[in-house]
């Protein structure tokens, strides 16, 4: 737990101790405010794309637990990296003003593992392009077992750009690691157009766990036997052509969308997730049903989960 760069580096037992103490800082932020636990302590916040949730959740994480935080945003544009400056250089720099921790967030599939290896302080990665965000699994697997406290049996429908979605991938891993020498039985269900599909080492790794899974592409179909339904972005970006573009991306994105209508056809029980943000693939009119865990409960899970994990890597013996 020196660094948090894979969803796969976890066991079932450390998923288990950080939910406990995600649930034991819950309690004690309301009853006692801000804690005490990292007085002194500086965590740098390094974000090289936009960020919204993790990086304020994060950042207010460190405060809440009595630290403090320095950040750069866009860091591409404000930092030595728009002189060319390398990532590797940029963690050695700031490693040497004595920080504490460094959460890193970049467009590049493996930069977190490239600035751990430099690192002597520990690394939490933040997203790095479409490779993981095993942090957002954490508090995603989290709002899925808080909602299911007897979950032997759960169908987990992952929704839309399954193909580039890091939320996804490492979500998955998550699982496998989670579900590793338990008796629980989860199944997957991958829906999304073709084209952005699941892409194929993850779906080797649920082989390998004997997990199953299924590819759809019928959204309706899929709503009927779901537990989780958790929807991510459709990304106009994937759809690069100029003039037919906007079609396409309008035509899968109306096919993949959670509506009202569709929504009624759900168990009564299910959940509805999303990583955020959102751009029409979930309708506003769902927001109001008891299903949307999405605001506030799993936004807020992201406050938690993320305390828990910097007074593991910082306190531990908190």
């Amino acid at each position: 737990m020196h660094h948090i760069l894979s969803a796969s580096q976890f066991n079932r037992a450390t998923i288990l101790t950080l939910f406990t103490t995600a649930d034991r800082l819950k309690q004690e932020r309301r009853d006692h405010g801000v804690l005490n636990y990292l007085h002194g302590k500086l965590v740098y916040l390094l974000f090289y794309e936009p960020s919204t949730r993790t990086r304020t959740s994060f950042g207010l994480a460190v405060r809440y637990l009595g630290g403090r935080t320095e950040f750069t945003e866009a860091a591409g544009i404000f930092s030595s990296a728009a002189k060319g400056e390398t990532l590797e250089d940029t963690i050695q720099v700031l490693q040497s003003y004595e920080i504490d921790a460094l959460v890193i967030r970049h467009k590049e599939r493996g930069a977190a593992a490239a600035a751990a290896k430099v690192a002597t302080i520990p690394i939490i990665n933040a997203g790095d392009g479409d490779g993981e965000h095993p942090t957002q699994a954490l508090l995603d697997l989290y709002t899925i077992v808080s909602a299911f406290p007897t979950h032997n049996n759960l169908t987990i429908t992952l929704c839309g750009d399954l193909k580039h979605g890091r939320t996804v991938r490492s979500l998955c891993r998550l699982v496998i690691k989670y579900l590793a020498g338990s008796t629980e039985n989860w199944n997957f269900i991958f829906c999304s157009p073709p084209e952005l599909a699941m892409q194929t080492d993850i779906l080797e790794e649920l082989t390998a766990a004997n997990i199953p899974y299924k590819i759809a592409t019928d959204l309706a179909q899929t709503l009927l036997t779901t537990d989780v339904f958790y929807q991510t972005r459709v990304q106009r970006e994937r759809f690069p052509d100029a003039i037919q573009g906007d079609a396409a991306w309008s035509s899968v994105q109306a096919s993949f969308a959670l509506n009202a209508q569709n929504m009624a056809t759900m168990k009564p029980n299910a959940i509805i997730l999303h990583p955020l943000p959102r751009v029409g693939e979930i309708s506003p009119e769902v927001d109001t049903d008891p299903r949307a865990r999405y605001f506030p409960e799993q936004t807020r899970n992201g406050l938690y989960i993320r305390m828990a994990i910097l007074l593991t890597i910082l306190h531990p013996k908190k």
